[in-house]
């Protein structure tokens, strides 16, 4: 930040004063009124899923950007912090100074601005008990809302990676079936060729043990004009 550390802590300061006076007043005013909110886990539950909703909105929806929006472009001291803002306005831009950058840092946090958000709804519990649960009762079913669909879009997400992961895995059992059917293919050939090869070397041994026997056709051989010792004298 280049605002000095001096200034923001100061309005760090005022901002957390403000909140801690506000938060002790509110017992004291919620006691007399004989209103103090939260009576139940169940109502304590509902007030965190109404807290989670409402920061969610502030500081980081689209339906939230009013609240944003302006405090970061006030806060902007260049032309490339404020086109970031209007690119991102969910975070404080990097030039950013000033008061409306210390606020623009409470609502783009969205535990800084839950610590309020708590606050300001607990007292509306407490000062206005009708308004307050028709308020927390809206935004805890939002924030409900919220969790059911996170859990829907990690559970759609899951789903799609396991089918995916079933085809991979259905894709690579063809590709095993088709390599063992290579396989078979080729130890059939090398049978085929041990065969051939066990005939060959049975005609070899057989030439082997008659090497006359290939060559012994009538009219052939040594007597093929008959011997002088036992041709007839004329």
């Amino acid at each position: 930040m280049n605002w000095s550390m001096d200034s923001r802590r100061r309005q760090h300061t005022v901002l957390a004063t403000t909140f801690a006076a506000g938060l002790a007043t509110l017992p004291i005013v919620a006691r007399r009124r004989d209103q103090l909110g939260c009576d139940t886990p169940f109502d304590w539950a509902r007030l965190a899923l109404a807290t989670y909703a409402a920061s969610r909105v502030v500081a980081r929806e689209k339906v939230g950007s009013f609240i944003r929006e302006p405090l970061l472009e006030q806060a902007a001291t260049s032309a490339e912090d404020l086109e970031s803002v209007r690119r991102d306005n969910t975070s404080l831009p990097p030039g950013a100074e000033g008061l409306s950058a210390t606020i623009a840092e409470l609502v783009t946090c969205t535990r800084c601005v839950g610590v309020w958000n708590a606050a300001m709804l607990t007292a509306l519990r407490a000062l206005a008990p009708a308004h307050g649960k028709v308020v927390v009762d809206v935004l805890s079913v939002a924030g409900a809302n919220n969790f059911l669909q996170a859990a829907f879009t990690r559970l759609t997400a899951d789903a799609n990676r396991a089918e995916h992961e079933a085809e991979r895995a259905e894709h690579e059992a063809e590709r095993l079936e088709h390599q063992a059917e290579r396989v078979e293919h080729q130890a059939e050939r090398v049978e085929h060729d041990i065969e051939r090869a066990d005939q060959e070397a049975k005609r070899a041994l057989e030439a082997a043990e008659h090497p006359g026997a290939p060559n012994s056709r009538p009219g052939t051989g040594p007597n093929r004009r008959g011997n002088p010792l036992t041709s007839p004298v004329h």
